[in-house]
């Protein structure tokens, strides 16, 4: 039997996946696991034919908790510490998203697909950009660094996600 908490939660997840997507973008897949505060779903933009990321919260998270993390996420992407941000928005009364650039694969995936390292330039980056965060005054605040640091493949960049804990 599945605890009442986890139907709760299970119930909302499926009201995410449910979730009308913004304007001329159509699902592809989810992105990850679900997390806390929601799921992310990679979606094709039909206007430029690119895909994205598209990061939908649970009801619960408020609009000033999910502007905060929005901010810090613009900021670095900014500094070039985390994927470009194309949009906020609001997609009914209950959910609100943010659409970032999709990213490839996650640093867990990259360490395993390289039999379990990491190289010189990998490590190198990882470091300059916890160094970067420190230097714009953004403190990360998630140990998970294995699902919170992301490869775009194309220039083997290494980026950091999921700001919902940052201060």
């Amino acid at each position: 039997a599945v605890a009442p908490a986890r139907v709760g939660i299970k119930a909302s997840l499926l009201k995410l996946r449910n979730c009308k997507l913004p304007k001329n973008f159509e699902y592809v897949k989810q992105l990850g696991s679900e997390g806390k505060d929601g799921m992310t779903l990679l979606a094709k933009n039909n206007a430029d034919g690119k895909h994205y990321a598209v990061k939908i919260f649970r009801p619960k998270k408020s609009m000033r908790q999910i502007q905060k993390e929005y901010d810090f996420l613009k900021a670095a992407a900014i500094a070039g510490l985390a994927p470009k941000v194309i949009d906020l928005g609001v997609l009914n009364e209950n959910n609100k998203c943010f659409i970032m650039e999709a990213l490839d694969k996650t640093l867990k995936e990259l360490i395993k697909e390289q039999g379990g390292s990491l190289t010189k330039n990998q490590r190198d980056q990882i470091v300059k950009l916890y160094e970067g965060l420190t230097e714009i005054g953004i403190l990360h605040n998630d140990d998970n660094v294995l699902r919170n640091i992301m490869c775009r493949v194309r220039d083997n960049k290494l980026f950091l996600i999921d700001f919902g804990m940052s201060r």
